[in-house]
C-alpha cells in the first residue's frame, strides 16, 4: 500500500510539473496562474501547496537540473581552452566548437532552457543569467590575462569588460534562437557564422599567431 501511495504521489507531482511547464512556457513565470496549473493537472490549488511551497518552488523544480548541468558543462568546456597555450587556429577552432556545444545542450534540453533563459522574470531565477555570466567571466579571466601578456596592450579592467561582453553576446545569440524557435540545423549555421566573425577579433586583439 505504501508503494502504491508513493507511486500515485509521484504521478501527481509529475502531472503538476508537466502542466506548470506548459503554463510557464506560454505565459512566463510572472503571468502564469497556479489556478490554471491546478485545473489542467486535475488537482486543487490546495493539493499543489501540499507538494510545493509556492509557484516559485514549482519553477525551480523544473529548471534545477538544467542549472546544475549548465554549471558542469561550463566547467568542462571552459577548461578546454584555458588549460593550453593556443595558436590562432587552435583558439578559433576550440572556442567556436566549445560555444556550439552550448547550443547543442540548449537544443537537447530546449523547453527547460527556454524556461530558464526566457521565462524566468519574476521568479527567484530571474537573475540567473547574470550570475552565470559572472561565473564564466571569473573562470576565463586568468586565460584572458595570459593572452594579453603577449602584447600587454590592454589593462585588466578592459580585459574583464571584453570577456563580460563576449559572454553576454553568447547568451544573446542563444536567447534569440530559442525565443524564435529557430530549428536546430539553422541555429547551428547562424551561430557558426557569428562565432567565426566574433572570435576572429580575439586573435587580432591578443596577437595570436
Amino acid at each position: 500500500m505504501v508503494i502504491k501511495i508513493a507511486d500515485q504521489t509521484l504521478k501527481t507531482v509529475d502531472k503538476i510539473l508537466e502542466c506548470a511547464k506548459k503554463e510557464f512556457l506560454e505565459k512566463g513565470f510572472k503571468n502564469a496562474s497556479l489556478r490554471n496549473i491546478a485545473k489542467n493537472a486535475g488537482v486543487t490549488t490546495g493539493a499543489i501547496y501540499g507538494y510545493f511551497k509556492d509557484k516559485d518552488a514549482i519553477f525551480v523544480s523544473l529548471v534545477k537540473t538544467t542549472i546544475d548541468d549548465l554549471y558542469s558543462l561550463i566547467n568542462e568546456l571552459e577548461s578546454e581552452h584555458n588549460s593550453v597555450k593556443l595558436t590562432r587556429d587552435m583558439f578559433l577552432s576550440i572556442v567556436k566548437d566549445e560555444h556550439l556545444k552550448y547550443i547543442d545542450y540548449v537544443y537537447s534540453n530546449f523547453e527547460t532552457c527556454k524556461l530558464l533563459l526566457c521565462c524566468s522574470s519574476g521568479s527567484s531565477m530571474e537573475n540567473y543569467i547574470g550570475e552565470l555570466i559572472e561565473y564564466i567571466v571569473k573562470i576565463n579571466m586568468p586565460y584572458i590575462i595570459y593572452l594579453n601578456s603577449k602584447s600587454n596592450k590592454i589593462d585588466n579592467e578592459t580585459n574583464e569588460f571584453i570577456i563580460h561582453m563576449t559572454i553576454q553576446f553568447l547568451f544573446k545569440v542563444i536567447i534569440e534562437l530559442i525565443e524564435n524557435n529557430v530549428p536546430y540545423e539553422d541555429a547551428i549555421k547562424r551561430a557558426n557564422v557569428l562565432f567565426t566573425i566574433f572570435f576572429a577579433g580575439y586573435s587580432e586583439v591578443y596577437n595570436l599567431k
